[in-house]
């Protein structure tokens, strides 16, 4: 009985180390199959972000477009809003004159209507300058949007070049990782070739 024992043992010791062998390949090319699952859904998520930043940096292009045009209509406001303003200063001064005059002259009447004149051109002096003052604040806004929208295009930018290079990284691993699987079951197959 002794003997058969022994061969018994001998005889499973002999069949169970080609059987761990082989489920050690197995386990290696298991773990390789879940690396390329994992690498692919990575490059996926890449491709993924990549379109994003693409997308977010045409809408950045869009909004710095639009806070130029903004800055550029500011400016001109600006601009229109002191002529405004030197031409009614202008008036305010005829109207000032045309005063002395009338005084001088003695006419009542006129000096009564060139006051009305005078009141209301300083009226609207007063408002180009508040015109003014709040085209200023717009131009001001506006440019600082425009600032803000560089920088966001620039973020988005160097977003898009750090997912290009994690996707070629993911391609790689792919790659590594299927090339390591094929390996693994071409080992797989001359284990079990053999036994």
């Amino acid at each position: 009985m002794g003997r058969y024992t022994a061969l018994f043992a001998a005889l499973a010791l002999a069949v169970s180390v080609p059987v761990g062998l082989a489920a050690q390949g197995h386990r290696e090319a298991k773990h390789d199959r879940k690396d390329v699952r994992h690498d692919r859904r990575d490059l996926r998520k890449d491709r993924k972000d990549i379109h994003q930043d693409a997308k977010d940096i045409r809408t950045d292009k869009q909004d710095v477009e639009q806070d130029e045009k903004d800055v550029h209509q500011d400016a001109k406001d600006v601009r229109t809003d002191k002529q405004d303003i030197r031409k009614d200063q202008k008036d305010v001064n005829a109207d000032k004159r045309d005063l002395r005059e009338d005084i001088k002259e003695g006419d009542v009447k006129g000096a009564q209507q060139e006051r009305q004149d005078l009141t209301k051109d300083e009226q609207g002096l007063q408002s180009d300058r508040r015109d003014l003052r709040s085209d200023r604040q717009d131009l001001h806004k506006d440019a600082k949007d425009l600032r803000v929208d560089r920088g966001d295009l620039r973020a988005d930018r160097k977003d898009v070049r750090k997912d290009v290079k994690d996707a070629r990284a993911d391609r790689r691993d792919l790659r590594k990782d299927r090339k390591d699987l094929h390996e693994d079951q071409k080992e797989q197959q001359k284990k079990d070739s053999t036994d």
